[in-house]
């Protein structure tokens, strides 16, 4: 019989294997920031005592939600573990905006449980063949100060900030936070993700979180169409298409 519990912490390195043997990138601190603030989200499922599979529930607001590392070890699939997992899950983040990111092929899925597609992320990959710096006109911090961070993701922002593992620039403008990166470790290289509305200021921020790295490191960062800021730097640095997942509603608040 199927039982569906929440996490344990000496359960997270079970999951962060299994996400691994699916070949995802593991984000090992976004996952260590997601379990420590919205550890009531993690859950597992047991078929009499053997784990099956995993889902995480993450309530960021009273009215927005995430379910991600959605995995069903192999040798359980087709044998509906994955839907009670996946209705589990609905029914934690009931009320809620629910977001997913799909891959592509696994689109129809989450169609058929009501979620309709609205935008596409590509992650886009480079290799570091030369240092530059285009820091210099700027005063670039290296930490990033909690009370600037507002919107709805600032517990968990602040958390990645704050890890030892992470590298944190910001620039402020009259002790206003303007734009800010951060590095993290992500599969074979490192990923970056920037916030920044100020081209120039994006990219100083983007030389500063990399130049500490050696050459042919490869370098990570998603983007939208929307992100044009970010969409100069991948066509300055002529990085190449990687991957490309969808973000999928289950309703518009």
């Amino acid at each position: 019989m199927l039982n569906i519990r929440q996490l344990n912490k000496d359960e997270l390195p079970l999951l962060i294997n299994a996400l691994e043997k699916e070949s995802w990138h593991v984000e090992i601190t976004h996952i260590n920031c997601l379990y420590a603030n919205f550890f009531k989200g993690f859950f597992v499922a047991y078929d009499d005592d053997i784990i099956v599979g995993f889902i995480s529930a993450i309530k960021y607001s009273g009215n927005f939600g995430l379910i991600s590392n959605f995995v069903v070890l192999k040798e359980f699939r087709s044998c509906g573990f994955g839907k009670k997992l996946f209705n589990h899950a609905l029914s934690y983040l009931d009320g809620c905006q629910i977001v997913i990111e799909s891959s592509i092929e696994d689109e129809y899925i989450y169609v058929k449980k009501g979620f309709k597609s609205y935008y596409d992320t590509t992650c886009y990959r480079f290799k570091i063949t030369k240092q530059s710096d285009s820091t210099n006109n700027f005063d670039i911090k290296n930490t990033l100060e909690k009370k600037e961070i507002s919107d709805e993701y600032s517990i968990y922002l602040n958390c990645v900030a704050t890890d030892k593992e992470t590298i944190v620039r910001a620039i402020y403008n009259d002790n206003n936070l303007s734009s800010y990166g951060l590095c993290t470790q992500h599969g074979d290289g490192y990923k970056v993700v920037i916030s920044s509305k100020d081209k120039d200021e994006a990219l100083a921020i983007f030389f500063s979180l990399i130049k500490k790295f050696e050459l042919s490191t490869k370098i990570y960062m998603e983007v939208t169409k929307l992100d044009t800021t970010l969409i100069n730097i991948v066509n300055l640095f002529k990085m190449k298409e990687y991957s490309r997942k969808r973000k999928m509603y289950n309703k518009v608040l």
